[in-house]
């Protein structure tokens, strides 16, 4: 049994689904002795304890008090005249019954707590990062529905969704080599301790060009870059993680100018279908509970895809474009 073979397994019994006893003890088995699966393993122990999310009070209490004011107009709303006519007989008039004010309150409810959840997920800090959460705020602002009847008045939840997608705007990156980097602020690193590292390509926030990288002799986990007007600015990986590994978002084409997306290395074409195929398949999810792809005869130990529209607040930061992500050593 290889190891896709074992998560999908173990996945399954998790989820209560049935499981040849042998194949489950055969998985249960080889993971004991792999790291990559008891990774996965340990992985899947994590759901139980993650926390559900919650909306804030003040957003419950202004829902409440919408929801109270519709189902008042509905009480308040006269019923429709029907002729009396013996076909009419098992007709209702438009004002509701009783017994449907219970649904509406449980529908009103689960809108609370959906919109609850979106909320909070929006509300999740990126790494303290100033320029990543400008390009959050103008994407939540290019999300808001045009006005009705303009020419960009779309509805149905498809077309909001792809009015988010292309109009969202990449954070501040860079590429460095086929790694992806994003800007974490202005810096003032110390000269006598920089080593060369390369050179990045990019107009960056206007002041740039064929600017020198560097690393510090001591660290690479932050690479500095060197503006044609003298300044440096910081710039760190752009890394998401699925069990205890790192894995960091790769370019398929370079960046060169700020609010450029990422896309797929050219060995892969861009899948036609939301499940990945026929590029790649469904393997599960990471760390942030999204689901991840790995290529027909990949390993998920390698490097993994990422399906487009993911949230703003994740690594991805709502790429319209399928990512690839490759394990960090």
């Amino acid at each position: 049994m290889n190891c896709p073979q074992v998560c999908e397994v173990l996945s399954a019994a998790r989820d209560g689904e049935p499981v040849d006893p042998t194949m489950l003890t055969e998985a249960r088995t080889h993971s004991e002795s792999c790291r990559e699966c008891a990774e996965f393993v340990t992985l899947l122990g994590r759901l139980d304890t993650a926390p559900a999310p919650r909306a804030s009070e003040d957003l419950l209490a202004r829902l409440e008090a919408r929801t109270a004011v519709v189902a008042a107009d509905l009480r308040e709303a006269p019923p429709r005249a029907i002729a009396d006519e013996p076909g009419h007989a098992g007709v209702h008039t438009s004002r509701p019954r009783t017994s449907w004010l219970p649904r509406f309150a449980a529908l009103a409810s689960a809108a609370v707590v959906i919109v609850g959840a979106l909320t909070v997920a929006g509300l999740v800090l990126v790494g303290g990062q100033a320029a990543n959460e400008q390009v959050a705020e103008e994407s939540l602002r290019s999300a808001e529905p045009a006005p009705a009847g303009s020419a960009d008045d779309k509805t149905g939840a498809e077309s909001d969704t792809a009015a988010v997608l292309t109009q969202a705007v990449a954070p501040a990156y860079v590429t460095f080599g086929t790694e992806v980097w994003t800007l974490v602020q202005a810096a003032s690193p110390d000269p006598s301790s920089l080593v060369t590292a390369g050179v990045v390509t990019s107009t960056l926030d206007g002041t740039g060009g064929d600017n020198p990288a560097y690393f510090t002799a001591t660290d690479t986990s932050a690479l500095y870059v060197k503006t044609t007007d003298g300044r440096y600015l910081a710039f760190e990986r752009v890394i998401r993680t699925l069990g205890r590994s790192e894995y960091v978002l790769v370019s398929g084409t370079q960046i060169t100018a700020f609010g450029t997306w990422p896309t797929l290395p050219e060995r892969f074409e861009p899948p036609t279908e939301a499940d990945g195929s026929p590029t790649f398949r469904y393997f599960g999810f990471d760390d942030e509970h999204l689901d991840v792809y790995v290529p027909l005869g990949g390993r998920i130990q390698d490097a993994f895809a990422l399906a487009p529209g993911s949230p703003i607040d994740d690594p991805a930061a709502g790429n319209p474009n399928w990512t690839w992500w490759e394990r960090l050593e």
